[in-house]
């Protein structure tokens, strides 16, 4: 099934259950990361709003899930939050060249089964953030004992009432997402993970 339907169809129980992002050495690491931004900030694929936060400047949110944006929208209204929803692709926004100072990309790119939209979503984040900025990215991680025998491409199963569904991911390990990172432009900040973290978490830079 198209992944886009799938996470349409997940969306509200995931709004129910997946309310905070799974970074366990570090609870606040997104509130610390985005929070004090008086410019122009990102969550690229925020589904339902789990990383949302008051920021000082302008928050953004982009998915490529309707249902999912529905429901970000709700939780923007309950936690009186000022946040603009754009629905699209992760590696195709039409937001101009050097527009975010922050960019949150939390466990979102190994959504993407597809390499070259992998590799184009890493352009577009570099495209569309300033010189100077930075991008808080996470992804899981292949090294993590719990895929340490699973080939790259998993599918994890989600069970509704009346149908199964198969949520793809691709898992990376440490080292080949910094080097994709770094072949964009990007230059590692902060590493906060190690090579059998549950998640791959680090803080990138652009610099021109």
């Amino acid at each position: 099934m198209n992944q886009e339907k799938v996470w349409d169809k997940i969306a509200p129980l995931w709004d129910k259950y997946k309310v905070k992002i799974e970074v366990d050495f570090k609870k606040n690491l997104v509130k610390e990361f985005i929070s004090n931004e008086k410019g122009n900030s990102l969550d690229l694929g925020c589904g339902s709003g789990r990383n949302f936060c008051k920021v000082k400047g302008n928050f953004y949110g982009v998915d490529f899930s309707q249902k999912m944006l529905d429901l970000a929208e709700k939780n923007i209204k309950k936690n009186n939050l000022s946040i603009k929803l754009i629905k699209a692709n992760l590696w195709e926004t039409d937001f101009e060249n050097d527009f975010f100072d922050k960019i949150i990309f939390m466990a979102s790119l190994h959504c993407i089964h597809d390499s070259k939209k992998r590799k184009k979503s890493l352009k577009e984040s570099y495209r569309i953030l300033k010189s100077g900025g930075k991008m808080l990215i996470t992804v899981w991680n292949k090294g993590n004992k719990r895929w340490k025998n699973k080939d790259k491409l998993v599918f994890s199963g989600w069970n509704l009432s009346d149908e199964k569904l198969k949520r793809e991911y691709y898992l990376y390990d440490e080292k080949e997402l910094i080097s994709e990172l770094e072949k964009v432009g990007f230059k590692i900040f902060k590493k906060y993970s190690n090579e059998d973290s549950r998640n791959i978490v680090v803080v990138v830079t652009k610099t021109l």
